[in-house]
Order: C-alpha cells, then sequence, then structure tokens
C-alpha cells in the first residue's frame, strides 16, 4: 500500500513538516527525506562532520560490538539510527 502524500508545510531553509493521508491499520509510517545541492563550481565541502570522539571504548586489534539502534551515545552529531547495525566502533 502506498500513503498519499500533502504538500509540505512550516517550510524553512532547514526543515519541514512532512503531511500525508492517514492510512487505516497502519502502524507506522517510514519517510526518507533528502536533499539535492547545486554545485556552481567545484570545490571541497564537508557535509557532516562526524568524528565519533564520543566513542571512547574499544581498539583496532579490539574493537566494541554495537547493536543498538540509537547511536548517540557515539556520534557528535545527534540523530544518526540504524536498523540490523553489526558495526564496530574503534
Amino acid at each position: 500500500m502506498n500513503v498519499s502524500t500533502l504538500p509540505a508545510s512550516n517550510i524553512t531553509s532547514t526543515s519541514y513538516t512532512a503531511n500525508w493521508e492517514y492510512l487505516p491499520k497502519a502502524l507506522g509510517y517510514y519517510v526518507q527525506p533528502y536533499r539535492f545541492d547545486v554545485v556552481e563550481e567545484a570545490t571541497t565541502t564537508n557535509t557532516i562532520d562526524e568524528k565519533f570522539s564520543k566513542s571512547t571504548e574499544g581498539t583496532t586489534d579490539q574493537p566494541v560490538n554495537v547493536t543498538q539502534e540509537n547511536l548517540d551515545e557515539y556520534t557528535d552529531c545527534a540523530g544518526w539510527s540504524g536498523r540490523n547495525i553489526s558495526g564496530r566502533l574503534s
């Protein structure tokens, strides 16, 4: 089943509110926003500057196994998450 989208509202340069029609019996909705940037000339730009400085456990030889979905405990930029995470931090 597909959800019928509605126009976005509360649009700013850094955020918006996504709107859609209610889908009966839905247990949840998955929204995947994205943004296109037009580059006028070749240049180097940092989109995300994540150093994982909160990840202080483990070493290259003995990394820490991460299985949780919320990664804010390990990341400088809040809001990282994932599914079926089986990565290692070192």
